[in-house]
């Protein structure tokens, strides 16, 4: 293929991953700016804590057998777009656990806004989001992305609707901002099912979870502590410093969403060439391209909330972003270095080094959680961009170093003396080859 014709490929695949997710994200995003609009910020931080339980949740189902079974769709040339309902079937268990401990974590928040209705959304959430997110990236595998994209149209025109219903409410319940989340992953699954071909003779009895369970539990394992590390240390600040100062935390992440929503939709477009990656001078540019990108990012969103023609609306809009001096900055920083340990993390993912990147996460989130409290009671919100600055940053250097130690191998981890897994193929529907994800 000439080069001309892949480099547009390449850019309309780009173009189409960062639409998607940047529509999935507006929606959140729009959910995010009326709770900043609507709510005090004692009553933002109990919804930073709340919402922190609900991440927390979806984790469970995504990381023990969605994302396996993606990894193993794209290794195995399964097509991934006709074995969605089967894949929801077979992580049913994970969606409801994930929903217990969603539902378990709002209760252990403590705060009482919590309200019954306010709990059974968060539980609602916590199952039909996954799903969502799980059909979109199946249809990104399988080179469907337009599909994906008109998916994510209808999920932020319904959030977007909605929000603009209830801007002016600004009674402190809760709940409300779940359902409206909930009303936008349903009315888009619709269309996003209905898109998906009919399974195909033979492909009825294939298990997309070919990933063993053991090393399912380690992938898992990484996903889910730093979750609960975050609601912990949202937790932590809450009690030590006081709601209103988790909530100029939030406030200050809400503004700066866009920055993980760009971050997403380059992971998501490029995600075969990370995923399937093997040591060498491609992969290595793939990653120092979108880490580039990523950073770029961060800084140029930060000037425009700051600097930019924009600035005058945000702070009108959301002044607890804004109360706290460079807490803007420090939160891009932490955001971006989320990100681009997201980036290796895949990568690592692609060569089935799930425990290492449990033992990363474990070692990294312990040490943030240990500097929560005694930071929190000093400078009070500014502790959660820090240790998620410096954790991330910590997080960076070893996964780094892993993928350079062991770049030579694509295998998995050992277990128990398990054999290593078979190597991924190289080559992806973006380069004309065959089959092969905030």
């Amino acid at each position: 293929m000439p080069v001309w014709k892949l480099a547009r490929k390449s850019i309309l695949k780009a173009l189409g991953g960062v639409a998607d997710t940047s529509l999935a994200a507006a929606g959140g995003f729009s959910v995010g700016l009326l709770a900043l609009n609507t709510l005090d910020v004692d009553h933002l931080g109990a919804y930073s804590v709340l919402f922190a339980g609900y991440l927390a949740g979806t984790v469970i189902p995504r990381s023990f057998h969605f994302a396996p079974a993606e990894a193993a769709a794209a290794s195995a040339r399964i097509g991934p777009v006709e074995m969605l309902l089967r894949s929801i079937r077979t992580g049913s268990p994970g969606l409801l656990v994930g929903a217990a401990v969603a539902v378990s974590l709002a209760l252990l928040g403590g705060s009482s806004a919590a309200t019954t209705m306010t709990l059974v959304a968060v539980a609602c959430l916590s199952v039909i989001s996954p799903i969502q997110d799980h059909a979109r990236q199946l249809l990104h595998l399988s080179a469907r992305t337009r599909s994906s994209v008109v998916a994510s149209s209808i999920y932020c025109s319904v959030t977007v609707g909605c929000t603009m219903i209830l801007w002016g409410d600004h009674t402190a319940e809760l709940g409300r901002f779940f359902w409206i989340l909930i009303a936008g992953n349903a009315a888009s699954l619709v269309p996003l099912v209905a898109r998906f071909p009919g399974s195909s003779a033979g492909a009825r009895d294939r298990d997309l979870s070919q990933i063993p369970a053991r090393q399912r539990l380690w992938l898992l394992g990484g996903a889910l502590t730093p979750m609960l590390v975050l609601f912990t240390s949202r937790s932590i600040v809450a009690g030590a410093a006081g709601y209103d100062e988790a909530g100029y935390a939030e406030a200050a992440r809400t503004l700066l969403a866009p920055i993980a929503v760009v971050s997403a939709g380059l992971l998501s477009a490029f995600r075969n060439h990370v995923l399937i990656d093997r040591i060498g001078v491609a992969g290595l540019k793939w990653r120092t391209l979108l880490r580039t990108l990523i950073l770029a990012a961060a800084l140029g969103w930060w000037l425009v909330l700051q600097y930019g023609p924009v600035s005058g609306v945000a702070r009108s809009a959301a002044p607890a972003a804004y109360a706290l001096s460079g807490m803007l900055l420090l939160t891009a920083l932490s955001e971006a270095l989320i990100a681009n340990a997201s980036v290796l993390e895949v990568s690592a993912m692609g060569r089935r080094r799930f425990r290492s990147i449990a033992a990363t996460q474990l070692v990294v989130s312990l040490s943030r959680l240990a500097l929560v409290y005694p930071l929190a009671s000093s400078i009070g919100a500014y502790a959660l961009p820090a240790t998620s600055g410096l954790g991330n940053l910590a997080r960076n250097a070893l996964l780094s170093l892993q993928l350079r130690m062991y770049g030579g191998h694509t295998a998995s981890d050992h277990t128990s003396g398990q054999a290593a897994s078979p190597s991924v193929p190289q080559h992806d529907r973006c380069t004309g080859g065959p089959v092969t994800r905030g």
